[in-house]
């Protein structure tokens, strides 16, 4: 009996003393950390409509930016937008050549938060699960400012991506952007009023076209016949089916008709600024005219080619 009730005890200690390895060893097992790697950014960047050079306004677009990753857990990453042909995050320009083109890049709709690095970086998570492989699209915010005066042209610039982890790089790519002005232009006209003709003197008189074109946009504006030409002749209609001819110049000896680049005279060629510029039309009706009395006119297209 004694032998037996001993045998029993040294099992109980034995399990008493077993039983905080087992313990230990439950307590000691944790979690998986996060991990990721095999990281990719890939962007087609952004292009933005035509520059209107006559009403100015900005111009918005958007583009977007292709992470991809593998990797475990929760991941806590961020994208970083700098580079280009200004080499500043709050004045980037676009380019053509030495003429350039305001614009800037935002991470939010609104426009207001620069995309760069540092604190303007844009924050980004990605949760992998399990081993997995995750893409995700972020978008970028681009407008091109307005009241600017640019040169008419096809702009670009690229911006480098950097996806990080803290301060370590996973993977870098690039976002080409452009941009274009379009050369636009308009024309105005005003009244060309020669006074009372007596056929014993010409009778001279000019009047002004105003062009407005991009800067820099190549034009050319022409004169058409009017609405009475007889030939190559230019006439006012009167009264009684009676006619005055005359003629335009394009200087002040009136010695360069000015025409549509036909028999009648040469076009008149000039360069855009971006702001108005004005043509003098210089008029002149013939002495030695006979012609009822009464109010003469006549109609001429103004046109700009560009």
């Amino acid at each position: 009996m004694t032998m037996t009730g001993l045998h029993r005890i040294a099992l109980l200690r034995s399990l008493l003393l077993a039983a905080p390895a087992l313990l230990a060893g439950t307590l000691g097992a944790g979690p998986a950390e996060a991990s990721v790697g095999g990281c990719s950014v890939s962007s087609a960047g952004i292009t933005f409509s035509p520059y209107d050079t006559v009403n100015r306004p900005a111009v918005d677009s958007t583009g977007t930016i292709s992470v991809t990753c593998t990797g475990s857990g929760d991941e806590n990453l961020s994208l970083n937008l700098t580079g280009g042909n200004s080499g500043s995050c709050t004045s980037r320009q676009l380019r053509n050549g030495a003429a350039s083109l305001g614009y800037q890049i935002y991470r939010d709709a609104a426009r207001v938060s620069n995309f760069c690095d540092g604190g303007s970086r844009l924050d980004i998570s990605i949760d992998f699960g399990s081993n997995s492989t995750q893409t995700r699209t972020y978008t970028m915010y681009g407008r091109i400012a307005g009241s600017q005066n640019p040169s008419w042209g096809s702009y670009s610039d690229t911006l480098a991506i950097t996806l990080k982890k803290g301060g370590g790089t996973l993977a870098t790519g690039s976002a080409p952007i452009n941009g274009s002005v379009s050369p636009t232009c308009s024309v105005s006209a005003g009244t060309l009023a020669f006074g009372t003709y007596v056929s014993s003197a010409a009778r001279l008189g000019t009047a002004t076209v105003t062009v407005n074109c991009s800067n820099g946009a190549p034009y050319q504006v022409s004169l058409a016949a009017g609405q009475n030409p007889s030939g190559t002749t230019r006439r006012m209609a009167g009264p009684g089916g009676s006619y005055l001819s005359y003629q335009l110049y394009s200087n002040s000896g009136r010695t360069l008709a000015w025409g549509d680049g036909t028999a009648l005279g040469a076009r008149v060629n000039g360069t855009g600024s971006g702001g108005a510029q004005s043509r003098t039309v210089y008029g002149r009706i013939p002495a030695g005219q006979s012609a009822n009395a009464g109010s003469y006119s006549d109609s001429v297209i103004v046109t700009v080619e560009y």
